[in-house]
């Protein structure tokens, strides 16, 4: 799991580079309060170590050479008299903390806390066996060495012993925040920092158990008194010249050890400390340990709840070190039935804990306002623009009563209906998408269609009459006698004769001076930038010869009803038509026809061939006068 909370945090800082660079995001903080209150609760792996378990509460001795007196007092070997080698096992813990915080800097990402944490912690505690002789003075005065080997009573591992141990930990730690939002609701939060113990107890329970053995030297007796025996060679004579309390020596006599549990607790019930496998008098107890410290980080995703609740997930690493002020005076067992928990023996011990955190944090306060504009940013859904209230905080710079968020053209005024964009007409077609801007229309791109007959005015030859598509807007009668007046008025318009072709085009005599061509895409009548030359070539010779006029036929493919195609013709010439009046060419000196699918140049039943049909000609014509 460690591995997967070194990463957890590498992924933090990281995100929290970038969160540098991202300036929207850093708006997110800045809109919370400053303060915080945070509970969080953890749960996961805990491990305990210690150093010491020392034997300077033991007045040990040491063995003499062959022949040689013994000197009371001199230190026995360790590797020889006591063996612990340690084991710990990881167990599980839990708890949690609670803290305040107040994050200082202008942007609201960094800050301090103050806390109040508890753990508590399960571990295993054992070493492999314990065996150590040291001189004694028993309840008559006389001097022994007093021999104690753990026994619990198994046939495999027989000298372990065990502790189970269930701390509890109350702490203060001092956190540096962090915090940093991607969005309006995620982000992700680091707090790291000391911790300073007031409160560590340690409860544990026990397996041990303890033979006891002590050995006398009767021949060199001293004032009647029996003096130390540093023979460890059993006599078979009990009372002879050493008397030794042992395992040994009992069975050195009896060899199938018939009653020898009972011969110790007789000896026992007459003074002596000696026992076969004694229980302490209570095998639980609690340690309390000295001064802490120690550290926490935990880093966390976040998600907001609402404006003041926070939820946080994420996982945290904690570790404490404590000191041990009675390890020199500690003793296992000494008496029979006593013993103090291998805790006492060390000098320091560390634990550890890493794993889940999961929490909730509260913000404390009032929110800020960033833009000044007296809309808390909570409420405010533009934070970093003064806006008024009416719009949530957002400004409306044209002042249309659109606010700028939702505003197509914010610094141009105009209705809801084109998205605050400039609608001259007010017919609800914005000017830039609208074909006729200063004519009311409400359809064919706002373009007016005053006899309702489908056929916008500007490709209407009768706008107040209605007619047909195939007669270009006019009633058959009306089209006939306009027909007639325009041959009467000026032999050089265009006159489409119904009667005898619904879709030709007929003119008066003339001289074709030139022709040029101009395609289009399919169902489009727009022009491409490609189509420029050609017509900057027509209005060059417009200019320079002021008797010519322009005839623009407009032609379509196949495809589409006769009706769309007569349209679609239409439509294609007068786009022409228009960009040249642009250009300053009088309107009276261009004539304009659709003719639908008419005349095709190509077959239309290639995709090449249809291409080539959808188009205008332009033919530059001199009339015969």
């Amino acid at each position: 799991m460690k591995k997967y909370i070194i990463a957890f945090l590498a992924f933090v800082a990281a995100q929290s580079s970038f969160a540098q660079e991202t300036t929207q995001l850093k708006t997110q903080d800045q809109i919370m309060p400053r303060w915080c209150l945070d509970v969080n609760y953890k749960y996961g792996v805990s491990g305990l170590n210690f150093q010491g378990l020392s034997l300077q509460g033991y007045n040990t001795l040491n063995k003499p050479a062959t022949g040689t007196s013994g000197t009371q007092g001199d230190l026995v070997s360790q590797t020889s008299y006591f063996s612990s080698k340690k084991q710990f096992s990881n167990g599980s813990s839990g708890g949690g903390d609670i803290s305040i915080g107040y994050f200082f800097n202008e942007k609201r990402t960094f800050g301090i806390g103050l806390g109040l944490s508890y753990f508590n912690f399960g571990n295993t505690l054992s070493i492999d066996t314990f065996h150590v002789e040291y001189e004694r003075v028993d309840t008559a005065g006389n001097t022994s060495r007093q021999i104690i080997t753990s026994n619990n009573g198994q046939s495999k591992n027989s000298g372990k012993i065990t502790e189970n141990i269930n701390a509890t930990n109350i702490s203060l730690p001092i956190l540096f925040k962090y915090k940093h939002k991607f969005n309006k609701n995620v982000g992700v939060s680091v707090d790291a920092g000391p911790v300073l113990n007031f409160m560590y107890s340690n409860n544990y329970s026990t397996n041990a158990q303890f033979d006891y053995e002590m050995a006398y030297a009767l021949a060199g007796q001293s004032n009647g008194n029996a003096t130390l025996s540093f023979d460890p060679t059993p006599s078979k004579n009990l009372a002879a010249t050493d008397w030794q309390i042992t395992k040994a020596a009992y069975l050195a006599h009896d060899a199938n050890a018939t009653n020898m549990t009972a011969y110790f607790n007789n000896l026992r019930n007459q003074g002596y400390n000696v026992g076969l496998g004694v229980q302490p008098n209570s095998n639980s107890g609690t340690v309390k340990e000295g001064f802490g410290y120690g550290g926490l980080i935990q880093a966390n995703l976040n998600y907001q709840l609402n404006f003041r609740f926070t939820f946080v997930i994420g996982g945290y690493y904690y570790t404490q070190f404590n000191s041990m002020s009675n390890s020199n005076k500690w003793k296992l067992t000494d008496g029979v039935g006593s013993y103090s928990s291998m805790l006492n023996g060390a000098s320091s011990t560390q634990t550890t804990s890493y794993g889940l955190n999961i929490g909730v944090r509260y913000f404390i306060g009032g929110f800020s306002d960033v833009d000044g504009d007296g809309v808390a940013d909570t409420k405010d859904d533009c934070p970093t623009q003064p806006g008024p209230e009416k719009y949530n905080g957002c400004p409306d710079a044209d002042g249309d009563g659109i606010p700028d968020k939702f505003d197509a053209c914010p610094n141009d005024p105009g209705p809801a209906c084109t998205n605050g964009c400039p609608d001259r007409d007010h017919d609800c077609f914005d000017d830039k998408n609208d074909n006729c801007p200063d004519d009311y229309g409400l359809g064919f791109h706002g373009c007016p269609d005053r006899d309702g007959d489908g056929i916008p005015d500007y490709m209407d030859l009768c706008p107040d009459d209605s007619g047909t598509l195939e007669n270009k807007g006019c009633p058959f009668e009306k089209l006939e006698k306009l027909a007639t007046q325009i041959l009467e008025k000026d032999n050089s318009r265009v006159i489409v004769q119904p009667s005898e072709q619904t879709s030709g085009t007929y003119l008066p005599p003339h001289i074709v001076l030139s022709t040029s061509v101009i395609n289009f895409d399919f169902g489009k009548s727009k022009m491409s930038k490609e189509s420029d030359d050609k017509l900057n070539e027509a209005i060059d010779v417009l200019n320079k010869n002021p008797k010519v006029i322009l005839f623009i036929g407009g032609y379509t493919d196949n495809i589409g009803s006769i009706p769309t195609n007569l349209l679609l013709s239409y439509s294609r010439a007068q786009t022409v038509r228009q960009y040249l009046i642009s250009k300053g060419v009088d309107k009276n000196r261009i004539i304009i026809s659709g003719n639908g699918k008419d005349n095709p140049v190509d077959n239309n039943k290639t995709p090449q061939g249809r291409a080539k049909n959808r188009r205008i000609e332009m033919k530059v014509l001199l009339p015969l006068e």
